[in-house]
Formats: structure tokens, sequence, C-alpha cells
């Protein structure tokens, strides 16, 4: 009996039923690394809101009667904002980004409506980028398009392109009432990495858009009423 007695109070150790002596050591719950401090971007007409990298230099409406429409560039610093609005190339490991509004109606002539996909929008909104630069529209054409979603859940896609002196990575979300987010951001070629992914993809999941579609539509015909007019006085 004392035999059993035993081999009971052995196994009860081993399984450990019994404590007996120092514990093994429990795994610690890793902390989460603190999120990198952000600053709020209010746009002055009130369209819209977006979050952006302490420290990082903001430009409202940099690229001027170029760009019609709501938009605004990030970037590290004056020099990085200036090449990516040049389209000239950037130092590696760097990127700027912009994010403009776009309505649905802009490309009404070209056959978009309510119904259609975000992959048949794309690549008008890439081609608009071109201007004429036969390299940029190269590149434009060859882009890998493919669907994402946004943290909230919002449908969109992600551009990556490439021409021989800069590349793109690029974000176009449909926010459901004729309304697109369109953020395309510039860096170096063959620099494209998981940090400068992380930095557009935080700009573009933070923008708060209240403008309409019919608000934008108006914005970007002033701006073009204004464009006819100088044209006409020179």
């Amino acid at each position: 009996m004392k035999l059993w007695h035993h081999l009971i109070f052995t196994l009860l150790l081993t399984v450990g039923l019994i404590g007996c002596g120092a514990q093994p050591a429990q795994p610690q719950a890793q902390e989460a690394a603190p999120a990198p401090p952000t600053e709020t971007y209010t746009d002055e007409n009130g369209f819209f809101t977006a979050d952006y990298p302490a420290g990082w230099i903001v430009e409202p409406y940099g690229f001027g009667d170029e760009a019609p429409f709501p938009h605004v560039t990030f970037g590290s610093n004056q020099e990085i904002i200036d090449l990516s609005n040049a389209m000239k190339p950037l130092p590696e490991d760097q990127i700027a980004v912009a994010v403009m509004l776009l309505s649905s109606d802009m490309f009404a002539e070209a056959g978009v409506t309510a119904e259609s996909s975000l992959e048949e929008v794309a690549p008008l909104v890439l081609m608009s980028m071109a201007e004429g630069d036969e390299d940029i529209a190269q590149a434009m054409t060859d882009a890998t398009i493919e669907p994402v979603n946004l943290s909230n859940g919002t449908p969109a896609v992600r551009v990556t392109a490439a021409a021989p002196s800069e590349a793109y990575i690029v974000r176009l979300a449909d926010l459901g009432n004729g309304v697109y987010i369109f953020a395309p951001a510039v860096i170096a070629v063959d620099s494209h990495n998981a940090e400068l992914e992380g930095q557009i993809e935080a700009i573009v999941n933070s923008v708060n858009v209240t403008a309409s579609s019919e608000e934008v539509m108006a914005f970007v015909m002033e701006k073009m009423g204004g464009m006819e007019g100088m044209e006409e006085t020179k």
C-alpha cells in the first residue's frame, strides 16, 4: 500500500498537480510598440483631415493649377516634397505622399458610373498622372493593380509602378458616395520596403472625408473656370 502511495505522489508531482518548489517561469506577454507620434492636417476648405508623421512638412495645394482638386502633400522635409512635385528621383528610404479627393463625375465622359469597379477607374486616374510624360505613362500602363481594403473596410486598390527615375506606391479608395481618395506616393527606384509601405498605409487609413461628390466637383469646376479665365487674358 505504501508503494502505491509513493507512485501516486510521484505522478502528481510530475503533472504539476502538487506545488512543490520553484514553478516554471511563464512567458511574459510582449507589449506592443507605441505608435509613432502624428499630427493632424485639416483641409482649409473643410473637405477632409489626415494624420501624418510628427515633424513632417505639409504643403497644402502644392500642385497648384496642375491639380484643380482638393489635395495636400506630406514629406519628411521640403526637399523631398519639391522633388516629388517635380516628379524627380528621391533619395532612398524617403517618401512623399499626396492625398487628393476626386469626384466620379470627373471621369463621366470616360464612361465611369456608380457601378464602375475600382479596377476600371484606376487606369484612368493613373494615366492622369502622366501629364504627357511618356516614361510615366508607360509606367502606369505596366502598373500592378490589386484589390485591398483600408483599415475601416473601405474598398481600395494598391498600385505599384516604376518609371526609369522614380517609383510609385498608390492607393485609390472608393468611399461609395462618388468620392475617391487618391494617394500617390513617390519613392526611389528599387527602394520599396515595408517601412515606406507602412507610412502611406497609415496616412491613407487616417483620412476622414466630409466633402460630398458635388462639393468636390464644384471645387474642381471653380478652379477650372479660373484657369480658363487666365488663359483668355493671356
